[in-house]
């Protein structure tokens, strides 16, 4: 009895959060599931069911294999560039140096500021014409025109992300370190080891279910979060030609320009499979080391 009064109580103030998850949430889940088994256009509102056919289709789709391999590529790269860089960031702000709540403040400013005004600004930035930092790289003859380049496009962009994402990992590994057993590292001070051993034998392991969350989130960022498509959107535009496509903008460019919502749909459920099974692999191996 106490359990289902307390219940009755709690109902009122659940009932906003289970109302916009139904609305936003698990309808669309829904709605866009039977959309991938339809032939269904935004001109055309009305489900003709075709069963798998889309699913079939994108087997055989060119632009959806260049775009799954970019994705693949792009993800990679986020992760295995952009979480060590998190911990790198994290351990230096966690070591004593004067000015660090400042600069531990000014860290934020990367992940604070939106996809689309960060894009907007590293287009300028490296904008072909009149980018200053292209200017530069061409004074030098280093790495010009990186995004009309398409071998170095895709590369350009996973750069930025990691501006974007990098504080966010840093954030998260420099509150894991605030528990760091201290008399363990200073043991192992007193020992004889060298800092680079400290951080290898203590402080990593130490770190392990943080560093995969972390790569888990670096997937998801990369794989369907904003900065799959506001830096895509806001910097090439998928340009040039189709080599900076990846799922996420693929799926929304089908189902919305290209008027293919059913076709459009069945990407983003392949997308959030893929997801899903980053996620299950990277929790298996990290807790299987350990």
């Amino acid at each position: 009895m106490p359990r289902s009064r307390e219940l009755k109580e709690a109902l009122p103030f659940l009932l906003p959060l289970f109302i916009f998850f139904g609305i936003f949430i698990l309808y669309p889940l829904i709605a866009s599931f039977l959309y991938s088994l339809s032939d269904i256009t935004l001109s055309h509102l009305e489900l003709n069911f075709t069963g798998v056919e889309n699913y079939v289709k994108l087997l055989s789709d060119r632009l959806f294999r260049q775009a799954l391999i970019q994705t693949i590529i792009y993800v990679a790269f986020h992760t295995a560039v952009g979480v060590p860089l998190g911990l790198g960031i994290a351990l230096l702000f966690n070591s004593e140096f004067r000015g660090r709540s400042f600069a531990r403040v000014c860290l934020l400013i990367p992940w604070a500021t939106p996809p689309i005004v960060a894009a907007t600004v590293f287009y300028l930035f490296f904008n072909p014409g009149f980018g200053p930092f292209t200017y530069l790289m061409e004074l030098f003859r280093l790495w010009p025109h990186q995004y009309g380049d398409p071998n170095m496009a895709l590369i350009g962009l996973a750069v930025v992300s990691l501006w974007k994402s990098s504080p966010l990992f840093a954030f998260i590994f420099l509150s894991a370190l605030q528990n760091v057993p201290m008399d363990s590292v200073e043991s192992a001070v007193v020992y004889g080891a060298s800092k680079v051993t400290v951080i290898r034998k203590i402080i990593i392991p130490f770190l392990k279910p943080v560093l995969a969350v972390n790569c888990i989130l670096s997937g998801i960022l990369s794989l369907s979060g904003t900065q799959a498509y506001d830096l895509v959107m806001g910097i090439t535009g998928g340009g040039p030609g189709y080599r900076t496509y990846m799922l996420y903008f693929l799926s929304w460019h089908t189902a919305f320009p290209w008027n293919r919502l059913g076709y459009g749909s069945a990407m983003a459920y392949i997308l959030t499979i893929i997801s899903v099974i980053f996620a299950l692999i990277l929790i298996k191996l990290w807790y299987k080391r350990g």
